[in-house]
C-alpha cells in the first residue's frame, strides 16, 4: 500500500485504488487487505503518506542505518530538513528531565515513540524506559539505535497508543510529545474528545500515586494560527473554528492532506486546546495538578521552559531582545511579542505540561523539582518556587533559575547535565573551577571582579547539578542598551576598556595554577577549506609555540554575555568559568570580548527605512574600515599588547589564529551555526589583509 502526492492510496501489488474503512484498507481490485488497529494501518506509518515514504523506503532506511550507522543513515536521508534532523538526532527534546527531578531507579513511558530520540535520551537519566511505538519499521530502527548506542535499560512495546499493554500504577513518568492531537483520528468511532478522555484516563491508571505525565502539544490559540500557519488538518485557521466549522471546511476544501487521508469522512479530528482547556481536559481525566511552560522555540525544542505568568514571560522575552546577536536585527515578531507579552499566557504557540496524579488544586502547588531542592539545600528558603530552564541543541548543559512565584530575580541557579556525552564531568569541572576562582578572588586585596558564590554540587537521580548563587546587574551589551542613545558608545567604551583589565587580571592570578586543565589541541585545527592557506599556517603554528611556551591561564569565554554590571555599585562579575583554561594565546580572551560586541556594531546610528546592517557588515566597520567603531577596536586592541606585552605586530596573526580556534570551540559544542560564522569572518579577514585596523596603521605597525 502506498500514497500517491494527491493524497490517495493505491496498492502495491496492482496500483489500484484503495477502499478505507474503520477496522481496515482494502484494494478493490486485488482485495488485498491491510489491518487497521485504531484507526493506524498496520505496518503502514501514519505521520508520512506521501509516495516516497513507502514501506520500501522505510527498509532501505532501516537497512542504512544497521550497515551504516544510524546517526549517518538519518543525516543521509534527512540532509536539507532541519526539523527532522533536530526531531531524530537532538537529545535535548527532553531538555525538561532537570525540571523533575526524578530518581535513578524510575521508570518511565515514552507513547509514540517514533524514531527514538526521546527514548534514546531517558534511559540516560531514568532507571529503565518503555517505549510504545505502532510502526514496526520505527520499532527496528529504535532497536537498531539503542543497540548501536550500548543502551540495554528500555524496552520496546509494538502496540498501539490507545491500548499500551502495561500494568497499572506501574510509571513514575509518562511521556507524550506530539501524540495527544493524533488520537482522535486513531479512533474514528466516537468523538475525538471523548477518544483523548480515554487515552489520558489509561494513562492515568498507568501511572504511580506521584507520577507525573507531561504532555508536548501546540496551543489551539497560538499566536502562528492567527498568522496563517497551517493546522495540522493540513489548511490554516481550522483551530480557531469551532469543531462542527472546521469539519465543514474540510469537506469543502479540495487541498488534500495526508493526515485526513484515512478519514473518509474528513472530519476536524485534531483537537487542540487552549490553556483554560487543557486543565479542563486533564481534570476530567483525574489528574487534579497541573503546570503549564511556554515551549520555546517549540515542544519539539524546548530549550527555554518559561511558565506562564506574565513576569516571567516578559522577562524571557526582554532576555530575547538584548541578546547580542539580535539587538539591530530583531524582527517585528519579537517587537510585537515583547510589547504584547501580557497576551503570551494566551497565545504561546507551543506548551509542556506537567501532570500529576490525584486531586488538588489545579495547578502544581509544589514545583517537583523544588521538593527535591529542599532536602539537597536545606539552608535555602524556597516559599512557593518556580523553576524555568534554558539550554540550546545538542547541549551538554541546562541551567535552571529557580525564583519565588510573582518574582524575576532568581534565588538560585542550577547548571545541570544532560544526556550529552561527558556532560556531568563538564559540570564537576566547572564547578571545581569555579570553585578555585572564588578562593583565589577572597586573597586578592582588591579584586577587580566578582563571581556566583558557589553553594554545593550534588547528584539527583542520574543527573548531576551545581548549585550557586545568583547574581546581580545586567550583562553588559544590556546595560549598554539601557543608557540614552547618545551616551552607549561612550560607556561602552569605557567598560570595554575595563574588562581588558580584568582579563588581565585573571591571567595574573593563576599564574602557574596547574589545577586548571590545559588548552584542548583539537582546537588548532584548521578548517578544511582552508587548510592550504601558507600564511595562515604559518600563523597557527607560531602561535600554538607561542602560547605553549608563554601558558597563561583564560576564561575562554569571555563575552558578553557572561560579563555582568550593576550599574549603581558598578560591581562587575563574571559567570560561566566552563571554559577556564591553560595554554591560550595571550590575546584569545580580548579578541572573545571584543568579537561578541561585534553585533552592538552602530548602536548609536539611526538606519533609515527597513535598512538593517548584516554581521559580516559590522565585523568589517570592527576591525578593516575607518570610523569610529575601527578606532575605538584598535585602540582596545594597542591597549590589550601593551598590558600583555605583545608587540603590535603580531596582531593580525593572533587574530587569525583566534577564529581558527573559536570555529573549533563551537565546532566541537555541537554548536554548527556559530562555527560556521567565525569561518566566514576567517575568510573575509585573509581577503581584507591590507585594511586589518587600518584606523591605526599609521600610528603604528600592525601588518
Amino acid at each position: 500500500m502506498k500514497a500517491t502526492r494527491g493524497g490517495r492510496f493505491q496498492c502495491l501489488k496492482c496500483g489500484t485504488g484503495l477502499e478505507v474503512g474503520a477496522t481496515q484498507v482494502r484494494c478493490v481490485q486485488c482485495g488485498a487487505v491491510w489491518p487497521v488497529e485504531k484507526g493506524i494501518p498496520r505496518f503502514f506509518d501514519p505521520h508520512y503518506y506521501w509516495g516516497e515514504h513507502t514501506r520500501e523506503r522505510a527498509s532501505e532506511f532501516l537497512s542504512a542505518a544497521e550497515h551504516e550507522g544510524w546517526n549517518e543513515a538519518v543525516k543521509v536521508r534527512f540532509a536539507g530538513d532541519r526539523n527532522m534532523l533536530l526531531s531524530i538526532l537532538d537529545w535535548q527534546r527532553t531538555a525538561w528531565l532537570p525540571l523533575l527531578g526524578l530518581d535513578s531507579d524510575a521508570v518511565a513511558l515514552d507513547v509514540g515513540c517514533g524514531h527514538g530520540a526521546i527514548t534514546e535520551s531517558l534511559p540516560r537519566t531514568v532507571g529503565w524506559v518503555y517505549a510504545l511505538e505502532a510502526i514496526p519499521e520505527r520499532i527496528e530502527f529504535t532497536r537498531v539505535r539503542l543497540q548501536q548506542g550500548a543502551i540495554s535499560n528500555v524496552s520496546l512495546l509494538q502496540a498501539s497508543a490507545l491500548d499500551p499493554p502495561c500494568p497499572d500504577n506501574f510509571f513514575d513518568l509518562i511521556v507524550v510529545n506530539g501524540v495527544l492531537e493524533w488520537v482522535g483520528e486513531w479512533d474514528l468511532a466516537g468523538n475525538p474528545r471523548s477518544v483523548q478522555l480515554r487515552f489520558l484516563r489509561k494513562l492515568h491508571r498507568l501511572l504511580k500515586d506521584d507520577g507525573i505525565l507531561l504532555i508536548g502539544i501546540e496551543n489551539r490559540f497560538g499566536y502562528g494560527a492567527f498568522l496563517g500557519a497551517e493546522d495540522h488538518s493540513g489548511v490554516a485557521y481550522t483551530s480557531l473554528m469551532p469543531r462542527f466549522m472546521a469539519s465543514l471546511y474540510l469537506r469543502v476544501n479540495r487541498r488534500p492532506h495526508h493526515r485526513t487521508a484515512l478519514n473518509p469522512r474528513r472530519q476536524y479530528r485534531t483537537y487542540t486546546y487552549g490553556e483554560r482547556g487543557y486543565r479542563r481536559l486533564l481534570a476530567q481525566s483525574g489528574f487534579g495538578q497541573t503546570r503549564f511552560y511556554w515551549a520555546d522555540p517549540g515542544y519539539n525544542e524546548p530549550y527555554h521552559l518559561v511558565p506562564l505568568k506574565h513576569a516571567h514571560l516578559l522577562e524571557h522575552l526582554r532576555a530575547m531582545r538584548m541578546d547580542p546577536s539580535q539587538v539591530l536585527r530583531t524582527g517585528w515578531r519579537v517587537r510585537a511579542k515583547t510589547l504584547f507579552a501580557w497576551a503570551l499566557r494566551f497565545v504561546a504557540p507551543d506548551f509542556v505540561i506537567f501532570a500529576q496524579k490525584g486531586p488538588g488544586p489545579t495547578a502544581l502547588k509544589d514545583d517537583p523539582l523544588a521538593r527535591r531542592l529542599r532536602s539537597d539545600l536545606p539552608h535555602m528558603e524556597l516559599k512557593d518556587p518556580l523553576s524555568m530552564l534554558s539550554t540550546y541543541q545538542f547541549s551538554g548543559k541546562s541551567v535552571v533559575r529557580v525564583v519565588e512565584s510573582g518574582e524575576v530575580r532568581p534565588q538560585l541557579i542550577l547548571k545541570v547535565s544532560t544526556p550529552a556525552d561527558g556532560s556531568k564531568e563538564a559540570i564537576q569541572s566547572e564547578f571545581r573551577n569555579l570553585t578555585l576562582v572564588a578562593e583565589r578572588l577572597r586573597a586578592e586585596r582588591n579584586p577587580g571582579f566578582a563571581v556566583p558564590a558557589p553553594l554545593r554540587a550534588f547528584q539527583m537521580g542520574n543527573s548531576y547539578y551545581a548549585a550557586q548563587s545568583p547574581v546581580g546587574g545586567e550583562q553588559l551589551h544590556r546595560l549598554v542598551l539601557k543608557r540614552p542613545r547618545p551616551d552607549r558608545f561612550t560607556c561602552l567604551r569605557t567598560e570595554l576598556n575595563r574588562c581588558i583589565g580584568v582579563a588581565l587580571q585573571i591571567a595574573r592570578i593563576f599564574t602557574e595554577e596547574r589545577a586548571i586543565a590545559p588548552f584542548d589541541d583539537s582546537w588548532w585545527k584548521l578548517p578544511s577549506e582552508l587548510a592550504s592557506e601558507p600564511d595562515l599556517q604559518r600563523a597557527v603554528k607560531e602561535a600554538q609555540s607561542e602560547a605553549r611556551s608563554q601558558d597563561r591561564v583564560q576564561h575562554g569565554d569571555f563575552t558578553v554575555e557572561n560579563i555582568l554590571i550593576e550599574a549603581e555599585s558598578g560591581i562587575l562579575t563574571i559567570i560561566d568559568w566552563e571554559n577556564l583554561m591553560r595554554g591560550a594565546p595571550v590575546l584569545y580572551d580580548v579578541f572573545s570580548l571584543l568579537l561578541s560586541v561585534v553585533p552592538l556594531v552602530g548602536i548609536g546610528e539611526k538606519l533609515s527605512g527597513s535598512r538593517r546592517r548584516g554581521l559580516e557588515d559590522q565585523f568589517l566597520s570592527a576591525f578593516f574600515r575607518t570610523g569610529s567603531w575601527a578606532r575605538l577596536y584598535g585602540e582596545l586592541l594597542l591597549t590589550a599588547c601593551k598590558l600583555l606585552s605583545v608587540g603590535p605586530c603580531r596582531l593580525w596573526d593572533a587574530f587569525v589564529t583566534f577564529l581558527v580556534l573559536r570555529s573549533n570551540y563551537f565546532a566541537l559544542r555541537g554548536s554548527a551555526a556559530a562555527a560556521q560564522t567565525h569561518v566566514k569572518f576567517l575568510v573575509c579577514t585573509l581577503q581584507h589583509r591590507e585594511e586589518f585596523l587600518i584606523e591605526i596603521q599609521s600610528a603604528v605597525d600592525i601588518k
